[in-house]
C-alpha cells in the first residue's frame, strides 16, 4: 500500500528545484555583469585617488564638461616647484606654470582639460602627472597617478 501524499510531497520538491534554479541563474547573471563592469555604480560609488607620495592628490571632482578641480598636498619638508599637470595625457590649461607648494601647504587648482566629462560617466584610472622640482633643485620630477571617479 502507497501513502496518499506521495505525489504532492513529489510535485513539492519538483516546485521547489525549478524556483532554486531560477534564483540561482539569477545570482549568476548579477554577479557576471556586476564584475564585468556593467553595474559600475556599485564598484565605483565615490572618487578613488591611487599613487601619488611627494604631492598627494587629495581630493578632485569634475565640476562640468571640461572642468577639474584638484586639491594638491605637499606631503615633505621642502618647497617643490611645480612645472606642468598634465590630465589624461594633455595639459591642464588656465594654470600658469611654474607655482611653488611649500611644505604642508594645500593648493585647490581648477582648470579646464582637453577631455569631455559627460554627467553620469564613469572615468576609470584616468593618468594624472604632476611635473616638480623639489627645492630650488634641477632635477624634474614626475609624481604619475591614477583617478577613478563618477562625473556628477
Amino acid at each position: 500500500m502507497k501513502p496518499k501524499n506521495t505525489k504532492k510531497a513529489q510535485s513539492a520538491i519538483e516546485y521547489i528545484m525549478i524556483y532554486g534554479w531560477v534564483i540561482l541563474l539569477i545570482l549568476i547573471v548579477i554577479t557576471t555583469l556586476f564584475y564585468s563592469g556593467m553595474l559600475n555604480s556599485l564598484i565605483y560609488p565615490a572618487n578613488n585617488i591611487i599613487g601619488f607620495s611627494i604631492i598627494k592628490v587629495e581630493r578632485f571632482d569634475f565640476v562640468d564638461e571640461h572642468t577639474l578641480l584638484l586639491t594638491l598636498y605637499n606631503d615633505v619638508d621642502l618647497k617643490l616647484e611645480v612645472q606642468n599637470i598634465k590630465f589624461n595625457g594633455e595639459d591642464l590649461d588656465n594654470i600658469v606654470f611654474p607655482f611653488d607648494i611649500l611644505p604642508g601647504e594645500r593648493i585647490m587648482i581648477n582648470s579646464e582639460t582637453g577631455y569631455t566629462f559627460f554627467e553620469g560617466e564613469i572615468l576609470k584610472n584616468m593618468p594624472l602627472e604632476i611635473t616638480y622640482i623639489v627645492a630650488e633643485g634641477t632635477v624634474i620630477r614626475t609624481e604619475t597617478g591614477f583617478l577613478s571617479g563618477k562625473v556628477s
